[in-house]
């Protein structure tokens, strides 16, 4: 849940301050990918040693989900500020979008983990496999869509605070 929060966040953030330019959103989502990823490996061990249990090994390294969520959060944020700039964004546009990464990405480290997994000779079981499946493919098209929703709240308090006036 801390990766979730802390990319989306870093997303939302890129995609609000790149309205004019949509290299600086998809840089600072770049940025935030592996950021968030550290915050929540960190976190978590900080957990598993509090509960005093056993870490499961990692199939895929640290570096090599840093780079690939690196790479897709960064063309994420990019396309997402894109979408943010234009006069009347969709969220069908959004969702798309972050359809389209999550294919594009979230599949290929869902397969990356599982070839991994049979080459360390781990079992990885069909229900563990299905769910790094979903996760990565679908957690893009729901950050996709909270964007959208953070960008229409903004344009909304706008309209409601000149409004006020």
């Amino acid at each position: 849940m801390t990766w979730a929060f802390f990319v989306c966040a870093g997303v939302s953030l890129g995609t609000a301050l790149a309205k004019v330019r949509a290299s600086l959103g998809g840089l600072i989502s770049a940025i935030s990918a592996p950021l968030a990823m550290g915050i929540a490996k960190g976190t978590q061990k900080v957990m598993v040693s509090a509960l005093d249990a056993a870490a499961k090994p990692a199939i895929l390294s640290l570096t090599t989900l840093g780079v690939l969520r690196a790479i897709e959060y960064g063309l994420l944020g990019w396309i997402l500020a894109s979408l943010a700039s234009k006069e009347e964004p969709r969220p069908l546009h959004f969702a798309l979008a972050g359809a389209l990464i999550g294919a594009v990405f979230g599949g290929g480290i869902t397969v990356l983990t599982i070839e991994t997994a049979a080459a360390k000779d781990v079992a990885l079981a069909l229900p563990q496999a299905i769910a790094t499946g979903l996760n990565e493919i679908v957690f893009p098209i729901g950050c996709s869509l909270v964007v959208y929703i953070a960008l229409q709240i903004g344009r909304h308090m706008k309209f409601i605070s000149s409004d006020a006036r």
